[in-house]
């Protein structure tokens, strides 16, 4: 039963190392959002995000939170199975 220990342990840090960069990514991408809107209700990009629109700028950073929120409860969810 010990021959399997290291593929064990391999697997654990896998999990880790997944659920960690899943919480660093989701954080990032709330990050971007919240800084996005800021900068739209700052009147620092008038035109919106990349020239698209307030609209389409507004539901990218929307899509982006609700992401970034996915992605943090899926790297804690990865990280509390451990």
């Amino acid at each position: 039963m010990s021959q399997f220990l290291p593929e064990e342990n391999r697997k654990k840090a896998s999990l880790r190392l997944q659920g960690m960069l899943g919480v660093f990514m989701g954080l990032l991408y709330i990050a971007i959002a919240v800084i996005s809107a800021y900068r739209i209700n700052k009147g620092l990009l008038p035109d919106g995000v990349f020239e698209i629109g307030i609209t389409m700028s507004w539901i990218l950073i929307t899509v982006f939170i609700l992401y970034g929120v996915f992605r943090v409860y899926r790297g804690v969810k990865a990280l509390k199975s451990m």
